[in-house]
């Protein structure tokens, strides 16, 4: 989980959506706070290859712990070949198609004082 955590924390970061995108903050601190849990995160056989499937439930809340995003995010890519290697690289892939759906959430609400 912590591998899935950097990853969404260096994607906010190299998109620009924030001042600041940090995986510690205190609770006093005014901000959007991004939970979420893993679903789904397996390889598949699919006849005689492979595929991964990711689904991720993200949860975006405001200062008083009030949701304004609660919604799961899921991706199904096939793997290149039968190898672990591929699978690998196609969970890459899926994990950022999830986390593309979810950052164009996060644009919508760029409106919000706490996104800008």
């Amino acid at each position: 989980t912590q591998g899935l955590q950097t990853r969404l924390v260096n994607s906010l970061r190299d998109s620009g959506i924030a001042a600041l995108v940090t995986e510690r903050l205190p609770a006093s601190t005014q901000a959007l706070r991004i939970h979420g849990t893993i679903r789904r995160y397996e390889r598949v056989k699919t006849g005689e290859s492979y595929a991964v499937s990711v689904s991720l439930e993200m949860r975006v809340e405001q200062d008083q712990g009030e949701p304004i995003i609660e919604q799961e995010y899921s991706a199904e890519v096939p793997a290149a070949d039968t190898t672990i290697n591929s699978s690998v690289a196609a969970f890459g892939v899926a994990l950022d198609q999830v986390f593309a759906k979810f950052y164009g959430d996060l644009v919508a609400l760029k409106g919000d004082a706490h996104a800008r």
